[in-house]
This record gives structure tokens, sequence and C-alpha cells, in this order.
């Protein structure tokens, strides 16, 4: 999920314009909430005392320090703002009351008096708030922290209860010694809850970083812990995606699967970049990746050769040959293959899927499936089959 930018709106009001008061939680308290964003400001400047050298991507423990104490304030204030939310928040406006009550330097100009030079640790603070689609009794608060060469991100989910919001769950960056630990661009996505109740949070960030269009993507699984600062993480990932398009990174997630798409590298370098696909069936905390693993036949292919043989084997007809195959064509990846040649159909419904080799014959790689997939691949061959005589396409 993608959340938008904070919106100017009048905050505190209900959906139905009633004042935030008529349903507030009975723990509500204006001067703890008052309390909870001081607090938040002091921390918040002390980090950006902090001076940084321009290519300072290291974060020194006493840093690591402060920007874990920005993050814990920020959870108390949102907590004690959320405890003064009504029972059907308008998301914008609520965001807005959070930008006015907690320090966030987004969606304003700066001026002299911020005394905030540009791209410190905690220059940027900013809110969103979302609906959860899945859970409508559940809200989500996302808050950005600007640090050297990126942000950093916490989501905070919420749950309307009688006694008013409580937190459902609370997911953020481990403390980290360089800036590439942090949670940049942070998506997530909430399950609906499966035939026996339960719900996880997909989460889906990238690795803030100074330079190079190509970063770390991690992703992680949690359902909720013993508290909802301590979820239980099941599931870890990590991939690498191109910031060409990062609008197009999308996560799903359902009540027994997880969906990710995004742009990353092709073994073709005349390709360069095509659309990967990770799916995974989730039954309680056990994960299995599954089809589709591409959107094409020629992406499943650069797949097949790049993915584990753990992973690709569940792809892969009967052929004994396979494993070695693919254990060639991996090591062959970045040496000896070319990129992509002919895609033709053969005898019996199959695709050949032809590439081409730097100093040597070319592969062949027969493959069983629709246009849309899913697909196996059959056979693995160093010349083009007689019965694979269709169109190139």
């Amino acid at each position: 999920m993608k959340l938008g930018p904070i919106l100017l709106a009048a905050a505190g009001l209900a959906a139905s314009g009633a004042p935030a008061s008529a349903a507030q939680g009975a723990d509500c308290s204006p001067a703890a909430s008052t309390a909870a964003g001081a607090a938040l400001r002091s921390a918040r400047a002390e980090l950006t005392a902090i001076a940084l050298e321009e290519d300072d991507s290291l974060v020194p423990p006493a840093t690591s320090r402060r920007i874990e104490r920005v993050k814990d304030r920020l959870r108390d204030f949102v907590r004690a703002e959320m405890a003064c939310a009504p029972a059907s928040p308008v998301p914008e406006h609520l965001a807005e009351a959070l930008a006015a009550r907690g320090d966030a330097s987004a969606g304003r100009p700066r001026s002299s008096r911020d005394q905030v030079p540009p791209d410190r640790h905690g220059d940027l603070l900013a809110y969103e708030v979302s609906r959860v689609a899945s859970q409508p009794d559940m809200l989500a608060v996302v808050a950005r922290l600007g640090i050297h060469c990126g942000t950093d991100s916490m989501l905070m989910l919420y749950r309307r209860t009688a006694a008013g919001w409580r937190e459902a769950m609370v997911r953020r960056a481990e403390p980290y010694s360089e800036v590439k630990g942090g949670w940049g661009d942070l998506r997530f996505a909430v399950s609906p809850k499966d035939k026996r109740g339960r719900w996880f949070v997909a989460t889906v960030s990238i690795t803030p970083w100074c330079t190079s269009a190509w970063q770390g993507m991690p992703y992680a699984l949690a359902r909720p812990g013993p508290a909802p600062d301590r979820p239980t993480v099941f599931f870890r990932g990590k991939n690498t995606i191109y910031l060409g398009n990062e609008a197009d990174l999308l996560v799903r997630a359902e009540p027994n699967a997880f969906e990710l798409r995004h742009d990353g590298s092709s073994l073709d370098p005349e390709i360069l970049i095509r659309r990967h696909v990770r799916r995974y069936s989730v039954a309680g905390e056990s994960v299995r990746r599954v089809q589709p693993v591409a959107e094409n036949v020629r992406d499943f292919v650069d797949e097949w050769i790049d993915s584990p043989w753990a992973e690709a084997k569940d792809w892969s007809g009967r052929d004994p040959a396979l494993p070695g195959a693919h254990s060639e064509l991996q090591s062959a990846r970045y040496k000896t293959l070319g990129g992509f040649g002919s895609i033709r159909g053969c005898a019996g419904g199959a695709s050949q899927v032809e590439i081409a080799g730097k100093e040597a014959p070319g592969w062949f790689l027969r493959v069983r499936g629709g246009t849309a997939g899913p697909w196996t691949v059959e056979k693995v061959e160093r010349k083009a089959a007689p019965s694979c005589t269709g169109r190139d396409r």
C-alpha cells in the first residue's frame, strides 16, 4: 500500500463533522498529548544537531541511539493522539492533526527559525494515515523520518475497540550502523483474516543510500505477538530493485498469500530491467514460493535460472538432467551467457526460449505453459529442437 501525502484539512473532526471529543477514548488526555509532542521535539532537536559529512553513510552508536529515541517518542506521541481520536476519523484530517502537533516539517516551507540544515538525520518528519481496506476497524499511521540520503519509516496499526483506538502492531527497522538499515519508502499490506481469524502484515522497504539506482529491498511477514511492538516475524526476504519507477512497486496480502511485484535486473544486458514477481503461499507461519514467478515466458526463464534450485525445481519437469543444466546456466549467467534470442512454438504446445552464448553454442529451454503461465521447464538443450519451428515471437 502506497500512502498519499498529508493533506491540509480541518484537523480533529470526525467524518460526520462532530468534534473529536465526542468519541474520545476513556484515557484521552490533552496534557499527555502536549507532553508527548514536547518530548518528540526535544528528541528530534538532539538528532538534527549532529553534523554530517557529505558522504557519511555510517551511523555511529550514539547517533543510532538518538534515532531510536526519536522513534520511541514518535510512537508515544501517536499513541497519545490516537487516544483522543474520534471513532470515525477522516484520515487526511487526522494526518494533519498529527503534523500540526507532532513537529512535522513536510508540507510547509522552511523558515530561518527552523535552524535545520538540509540532509541531516531528522531533517524531515511526515505523517500519513490511511484506512486498512482489508480490516475496516483498523487505521494505519506511517511516520517518515529523514535520515542522511533517505528516510526511515515506522508503521503503527490501530484497531478500534469499545475503549477507543488501541495499538494492534508496530513495525520498524532494527537499530542500524549504516543508513541502508533504515526503512526507506515503506510499503505495506494487511491481510484479511483467514478462516481461523489470523492475519499478518507484509512490509517492504528500500534501503536508503546516497548513490546508485539499484538498491536492496528487504521484506517481511509478521503476525501479532505478545505485545504490539513485539510481533512474530515469521518470514524475511530480500531482493534488488531498480529505482527508475518506484511507483510500480506493488505489494498485496491475501488471507493465505503474499505477492510482490517490482522492477529488477535481467540476465540479458540489452533488456537490463524486467518485471519481477514474487508470490508466496502462507499457511500459518509456513511460507512457500509459488507461481506466478514472472509475467511472460521469457522472464520466467530468466527467473528459473536466477532462482536457487530449491525454488526452481518446483517449476521444473522430470528430466533428470535439469538440476545439472540449472547449475550450469547459473554459473554461466555472468560469464558466457549472451542475451535472449528467439521464442518459438513447438509441436504439442510447448515454447522454446533461446539464450545466446558469447563464445559457444547457446542454450534452448523448452517450456510448457500458456501465454500467462504457469510454466514448467521441461528440457534444456544446446541446439534447437526440430519440433520447435513456430514463428519467432
